[in-house]
């Protein structure tokens, strides 16, 4: 079943990201990581500022996309047509990637608004399936995208990361 179009509050715009946003996204991942640490989660460096060359070439590549209330910069997320974790489905599923919100719209629901988007996004390319990782160990997250409808997959090893998969068909 595709998804609907999201209901978006009236103001919120999501685009791709442009080179000139490359210290807003960084800045909006920071307030991220730091809302993570706060609760205990550690999903992300904090701050990333140390990935910016890859986050750079990420907005090079028309990844990375941000979301605007009232000309605020509030979120940004990145989606991908192949991810390294799933070497399969190349030609029928999206991946969402580093969805963060600036700090103060944590909890109001945002996060699954976007969430939303990259699916019915994902959907309008043709792509029947949207697939997203995160810590293994981070069970907040874990049980957000389970409460989303997400379906575990299985956990991967990469280095130092313990990935725990999931994916929902569209």
């Amino acid at each position: 079943m595709l998804p609907t179009t999201p209901v978006l509050p009236d103001d919120l715009k999501i685009r791709l990201a442009n080179p000139d946003d490359l210290d807003q996204v960084i800045e909006i991942m920071a307030q991220a990581a730091t809302w993570l640490v706060s609760k205990g989660i550690g999903q992300w460096p904090s701050p990333p500022n140390a990935h910016w060359r890859r986050i750079a070439g990420q907005i090079e590549a028309g990844e990375i996309y941000l979301a605007f209330t009232a000309e605020e910069a509030i979120g940004t997320l990145r989606i991908t047509w192949s991810d390294p974790y799933w070497p399969e489905g190349l030609d029928w599923a999206g991946y969402v990637h580093t969805l963060a919100l600036a700090g103060p719209y944590h909890g109001l629901g945002l996060g699954e608004v976007l969430l939303s988007w990259a699916m019915a996004h994902i959907a309008g390319q043709g792509r029947r399936v949207v697939r997203l990782d995160c810590a293994a160990g981070n069970k907040l997250l874990r049980d957000y995208y389970e409460r989303l409808g997400f379906t575990f997959r299985r956990q991967i090893v990469d280095r130092d990361y313990v990935a725990a998969l999931y994916e929902k068909r569209l």
